[in-house]
């Protein structure tokens, strides 16, 4: 155990500045940059800046960044910007110097060409497929659409993540698009069909002009004139060469799969450290000098600190610890407070002092662990009482340890919930359970007839005259009816209730006699009597 805390000290004091050495020490460091390699990242000093600063940026976008501030050094230097990758935090860091310093505007065009099918020029119009998030910039330029945002949330990929979606740019020569919105249009295809959505007065859909306002297949055909035809045909060859699935789809879903194995990786390393925490913590627990030690490393990192801490509470812990844990009791993490609230074998002076915490923000889910613990304190219950919300209540309601003063308190709670839950307590006093037969709540009166003990039989008579028929079939019901109750029961004017009241094992020959039988029942009944009589004195003899 001692090497294994070693091994974690010696995780958490790890210097950021990793030393640069062969690739594969680094891909055997950090087993998700196997992929980076294989893109083409060979140099160890990128490959452990990767390592370090990738943080959930898919790989290939990752890869792309480093390659391309690689190529960019020489333009970099003569910008006078830092050449050091090391100098950079993030990839998003890498991004904005090589956009700062990017290609001219003719770059981009040519780079967005490349990213893009072209179908064709028809007269003044270029029509076009882009197969990337940056041609849909690049050609949706002097746009609203939201596939050519740069400054906000993109939807490209949104859009041709969806099956058969395949969306067309078409661009007016010589039209500056914020000028006549008609110049740039984007034409959607679905299931190789083009689509027209228009709604008056809503902008948005698949088929807009630079505006972002819909067009119907009529204005689509006027703006186009004789070009729209040809440019129809193409487009839907185009679509129909592609089997109406964008090829950036299949892009899409790399990545996706790309991120999921990431995320695996990260979630893998995760669980074998917390694990590797809660060893170390069930140690703690039991042993105050090595909590002490644990404690003082792991306090600088919150997540590992809070893991660690609520893991201890969780293990029946050493008081010694206990009030090592609680010395800074209010700085401590919800979830250790919670654990703390949660655990059966909590001291109830620990109980106590969490209830300050019930008056903060979550204080209601807090009031609700604390109510629910067996070794809630009467004082404390009493206090939960008095809270406004219900489900507390209903805890204490319930609750072995609630003084009879509260309880009687919670007659009149304002929630029947409350109340029901305090019906359905098998040891209610008689006093406290003949109040609650004549609750306004039918659903209170069922609950009581339901939870009434075997001593408490007046309660269960008062019931079965209940003007409830679901109250009067439960005490029907009960294990404990007594034969006052089934007497008025049997006479009931639903059928069903006094199926139930004749067939109680209570209801006995004695009961049927008592209700008024015909002489010759009742002087069958005496001659059967005197018979077991003689029989049990002959054995006696």
């Amino acid at each position: 155990m001692k090497h294994l805390f070693e091994n974690w000290r010696n995780y958490l004091n790890e210097d950021f500045a990793l030393e640069e050495g062969k690739a594969e020490d680094i891909i055997k460091k950090y087993p998700e940059l196997q992929a980076a390699f294989d893109l083409g990242v060979k140099k160890p000093q990128y490959l452990g800046w990767l390592g370090k600063r990738m943080g959930d940026v898919p790989v290939a976008d990752a890869v792309k960044a480093v390659q391309a501030f690689d190529q960019a050094k020489a333009l970099l230097k003569t910008k006078k910007k830092n050449t050091d990758i090391y100098a950079y935090k993030s990839i998003q860091d890498l991004e904005d110097v090589l956009a700062a310093v990017g290609p001219s505007r003719g770059e981009k065009e040519r780079e967005a060409e490349g990213e893009a099918i072209h179908l064709g020029q028809f007269g003044d119009w270029k029509v076009e497929v882009p197969l990337t998030m940056k041609a849909a910039c690049q050609l949706g330029k002097g746009t609203d659409w939201c596939i050519a945002r740069t400054k906000a949330a993109n939807l490209f990929m949104r859009y041709v993540e969806q099956p058969n979606m395949v969306l067309i740019i078409l661009t007016r020569k010589g039209v500056d698009s914020k000028e006549d919105p008609t110049a740039k249009l984007n034409v959607g295809f679905k299931e190789s069909s083009p689509v027209f959505e228009r709604v008056p007065g809503i902008l948005g859909g698949v088929t807009v002009d630079a505006a972002n306002e819909g067009l119907t297949e009529e204005r689509l055909k006027e703006i186009l004139g004789q070009q729209y035809q040809p440019i129809m045909r193409a487009m839907q060859a185009q679509v129909d060469k592609m089997g109406g699935v964008h090829p950036a789809r299949a892009e899409f879903e790399k990545r996706r799969a790309e991120e999921d194995r990431l995320r695996a990786i990260k979630q893998a390393k995760f669980e074998k450290r917390k694990a590797e925490v809660e060893a170390l913590a069930l140690d703690g627990a039991k042993n105050m000098d090595l909590h002490q030690e644990y404690t003082a490393n792991f306090r600088g990192t919150h997540k590992w600190f809070e893991i660690y801490t609520k893991k201890v509470v969780q293990s029946d812990p050493i008081p010694e610890v206990v009030d090592s844990i609680l010395e800074d009791w209010r700085a401590l993490p919800a979830t250790v407070v919670f654990a703390l609230a949660e655990n059966p074998r909590t001291d109830p002076e620990i109980l106590d002092r969490l209830f300050e915490k019930t008056q903060g923000p979550g204080g209601s889910a807090l009031a609700v662990s604390i109510a629910s613990n067996p070794n809630a304190s009467p004082e404390v219950l009493t206090l939960l009482s008095t809270v406004g919300d219900s489900l507390t209540r209903s805890k204490v309601a319930k609750h072995k340890s609630t003084p009879l003063e509260v309880l009687v308190a919670l007659i009149d709670d304002i929630s029947w919930h409350v109340v029901e839950r305090l019906a359905q307590r098998g040891d209610l006093p008689k006093s406290i359970a003949m109040r609650l037969a004549d609750h306004e709540s039918a659903m209170v009166r069922r609950w009581l007839a339901w939870g009434t003990r075997r001593h408490t039989p007046e309660v269960l008579i008062k019931l079965a005259s209940d003007e409830d028929e679901r109250v009067r079939r439960e005490v029907a019901q009960h294990l404990n009816a007594p034969l006052e109750a089934l007497k008025i029961l049997v006479k009931d004017p639903e059928p069903r209730v006094r199926a139930l009241a004749g067939e109680h094992h209570n209801w006995t020959m004695l009961g049927r006699a008592q209700l008024g039988a015909s002489d010759l029942y009742k002087r069958i009944f005496k001659e059967e009597l005197e018979a077991a009589l003689r029989e049990k004195k002959r054995r006696n003899l």
